[in-house]
């Protein structure tokens, strides 16, 4: 037998015990490459009638993407199906900010395989902001398989959603989970407005993960919500109906000096408007088709371990974008952006992380708007971005991120960026 006398020697002990202290930061700073799709993208997203009904509230520029993607969350936990605290807060103009928060907390049962759940969602999509608060129950079926029941619980109860799910995970790369959505569950029930479903709303929701071979790991999910149509006789008869379908998937490849990732993501948003008024009826129609195409490759034998990246943004909107703004028109945004990042340690906790972002958008907009006017853009734009990453806990790998950005396009603050990750 060979002896190894530095087995149990004092140093290599001391060395051991500061990794096993320190593993989790470790692991946190070097997962920081990959943020996922987004909490909308990952998670149940129901139908909302206010986004039918009213349309988002604020407008687009050819500057809206590269904000709002340089803004992106820059760490991979807490995953959308973990518990913890998941935000990233950024301005984006003089008077609009980007708002991405998620607290999600499990309380298990003295029988373990019960649980109380409370999750708390502020986010934006293409049709506006909006807030969730779920709360519900869970109950293990197998070590693996759990249901649970969920309430959007509001003052108003018209407005209140019921989730049911069921969830199976073998770890954190091996997961599926299913969800049916209704939302406005009450709403004819409860609702005294001149204001009723004639087809109520739905949504469903697929994800799944998993590894599909040493180092590769694919996640897919969708969103779908059939057709719904709601007539409102509030605003002198509108009758409105529409379906929308939200699709992601991704691809992760990590090798011995490198890793990459690939995501997508598209929507195809279709909605139909009937006006009633003393001259007879009037028609509209909407459509959306957005999709995001993206890949980063980092080489992480290095130790500034660089990162290059390619996206592809395309918008395009066309017809009655809501009674927020009664606005009648066209946008349509086609960008390619790339970027890139090193990673420059100033400490056992904390790094710095600059980032520069190019890309060129093709931005055209046509309404008949007070609110939004015509516009038109193929310009170069090109931003910095300085964040700096702190561990603020060490035993549950929080991370702060606290990021500056200068625009190069036209020289001046970019507008600030704050981010909490914290797993519990």
């Amino acid at each position: 037998m060979i002896h190894h006398p530095e087995n149990g020697s004092p140093a290599l002990l001391k060395r051991r015990l500061a990794l096993s202290r320190w593993w989790p930061v470790l692991v946190l700073l070097v997962q920081d490459w990959a943020w996922g799709f987004g909490d909308a993208w990952s998670t149940p997203h129901p139908w909302r009638q206010e986004a039918l009904l009213d349309g988002r509230t604020f407008e687009y520029d050819e500057t809206s993407f590269l904000q709002r993607f340089s803004f992106r969350h820059l760490s991979k936990q807490p995953a959308p199906e973990a518990q913890g605290v998941r935000g990233t807060v950024g301005s984006l103009k003089s008077k609009q900010a980007l708002s991405k928060i998620r607290f999600r907390k499990r309380f298990p049962f003295d029988r373990g395989e019960r649980a109380f759940h409370l999750a708390m969602q502020r986010g934006e999509d293409f049709d506006g902001y909006y807030d969730r608060q779920l709360v519900g129950f869970s109950q293990g079926l197998t070590d693996h398989w759990t249901a649970s029941i969920r309430g959007d619980v509001a003052g108003d109860k018209a407005a209140s959603d019921v989730y049911f799910q069921t969830s199976w995970q073998a770890g954190p790369d091996q997961l599926a989970e299913a969800a049916v959505i209704l939302p406005d569950a009450y709403f004819n029930d409860k609702t005294s407005k001149p204001i009723e479903y004639e087809q109520r709303p739905w949504t469903f929701f697929v994800r799944t993960r998993m590894p599909l071979s040493s180092g590769i790991t694919a996640e897919v999910s969708a969103n779908h919500s059939p057709r719904a149509v709601v007539d409102d006789q509030r605003r002198t008869g509108l009758r409105a109906g529409g379906r929308s379908t939200r699709a992601a998937a991704s691809l992760s490849w990590k090798g011995r000096n490198w890793r990459s990732r690939f995501t997508a993501r598209g929507e195809h948003t279709e909605r139909d408007f009937v006006f009633s008024g003393s001259s007879g009826p009037a028609t509209s129609e909407f459509r959306r088709i957005y999709h995001h195409l993206g890949i980063t490759l980092t080489r992480t034998s290095h130790p500034l371990n660089p990162t290059l990246g390619l996206q592809h943004f395309y918008l395009d909107e066309e017809g009655f974008f809501g009674t927020a703004t009664d606005s009648r028109g066209q946008l349509h945004h086609n960008e390619a952006l790339i970027h890139g990042h090193i990673r420059i340690d100033t400490g056992e906790r904390h790094y710095l992380r600059p980032e520069l972002l190019i890309s060129r958008p093709d931005f055209r907009q046509r309404m008949d708007s007070e609110d939004w006017g015509n516009s038109e853009s193929r310009k170069w734009l090109a931003k910095i971005n300085l964040p700096w990453r702190h561990v603020i806990n060490r035993e549950d790998g929080a991370v702060l991120t606290v990021a500056p950005s200068m625009e190069l396009h036209d020289p001046g603050f970019g507008g600030g960026n704050v981010q909490l990750h914290w797993p519990l």
